[in-house]
């Protein structure tokens, strides 16, 4: 008889190779096709942040990039400092609060962005072209599960560090 102690080391056997195969080799593919773009990994992310968080290119503020991006700020501040030089963000002030700086997209990094999901949208699709049509609605919701499953630690983990520091400010 299986108990459900051996059924949960077989799982999670089989899960971390499988998470650990599956992270390396999408961040082998995803490193080559975002170098195709002359861009690095963490400014592409960077760049589809900021577009998906920007609303009527008004602009993010570097504490909502670098808790979006689960970065330090002065780490997103020099990732950022080099693609305003490049030319793919502009630093704004907000109209509001003029103390407040926000970053946004120039055009050339709209374009850049565009062409980052078009390329990965051509990937996805021969990746899908390999799954039985049958099976996408189940890879679709354990995919969502994992998602969420990660989020919820991510977001304990995150409540852990805060009371942590807190605790050390006192």
């Amino acid at each position: 008889m299986i108990t459900r102690e051996d059924k949960l080391e077989k799982f999670l056997t089989e899960f971390n190779t499988l998470i650990t195969f599956f992270v390396h080799l999408f961040s082998v593919v995803d490193k080559k096709e975002k170098e195709r773009h002359r861009a690095t990994i963490s400014q592409c992310y960077a760049l589809r942040s900021i577009k998906e968080s920007i609303r009527d290119y008004k602009g993010i503020t570097m504490k909502q990039l670098s808790e979006n991006m689960g970065l330090a700020t002065s780490t997103m501040t020099r990732n950022i400092d080099k693609m305003v030089k490049i030319g793919y963000l502009e630093r704004i002030r907000g109209e509001l609060d003029r103390r407040q700086v926000l970053i946004r997209l120039t055009g050339k990094g709209r374009e850049l962005v565009k062409n980052i999901q078009e390329s990965e949208r051509y990937f996805t699709l021969k990746v899908v072209n390999e799954i039985p049509e049958t099976e996408w609605d189940n890879v679709l919701h354990s995919m969502n599960l994992l998602l969420r499953a990660f989020q919820k630690r991510r977001e304990a983990h995150i409540a852990v560090r805060k009371n942590q520091m807190r605790k050390s400010q006192q």
